[in-house]
């Protein structure tokens, strides 16, 4: 797997052996980054990759200029492989091998971009979603990055800026109304 853009554009990540992890294909993570750049100021962004797994998306995010990246990866072999990944490149990231809903209730960040692709189940997505709420975690203008199966509706309470279909994935660029 191949960064699509950016500082590290072409570089390989690795992909972790595991049934556990989708990572976003390469058409969507273009496509998602493409549609951010028209939205977000890159210059001094922290992202958090939820869920990270292979970690790609905040790779990209910080490849393509995103000043410190987050990731949260719960299972423990998936988290080897991205400390690994991360090793090879120079830059400003934290991991945590944690559950990710013990994460939200302990940090105190505040972030700009949160890209959330949990595994795909209902009910969880707002358990993370009303967990960033909760604990504001999102900084004001913050925009929220959601992955789910094309199918799932997001919770109400939710300004959905755009929304973009993909053969079985919908990604959802959305901001909490208050």
């Amino acid at each position: 797997m191949n960064i699509t853009g950016g500082k590290f554009n072409k570089r390989k990540i690795l992909s972790p052996k595991s049934d556990l992890v989708r990572p976003t294909s390469s058409k969507i993570r273009e496509s998602v980054f493409n549609m951010l750049y028209g939205m977000k100021d890159f210059s001094g962004l922290v992202f958090l990759d939820l869920f990270a797994g292979s970690g790609i998306m905040g790779l990209e995010a910080y490849s393509r200029g995103g000043e410190r990246c987050v990731f949260v990866e719960k299972n423990k072999s998936v988290f080897s492989a991205l400390r690994k990944t991360l090793e090879a490149f120079e830059g400003d990231f934290q991991c945590y091998n944690t559950d990710a809903l013990k994460f939200l209730d302990f940090v105190e960040e505040k972030f700009d971009v949160i890209f959330i692709d949990p595994p795909y189940y209902e009910g969880f997505y707002d358990k993370v979603l009303d967990k960033i709420r909760a604990n504001s975690i999102l900084k004001e203008d913050g925009l929220l990055i959601v992955e789910t199966p094309k199918e799932l509706k997001l919770q109400e309470g939710l300004d959905i800026l755009k929304e973009k279909i993909y053969g079985t994935t919908k990604i959802s660029f959305v901001r909490f109304s208050f």
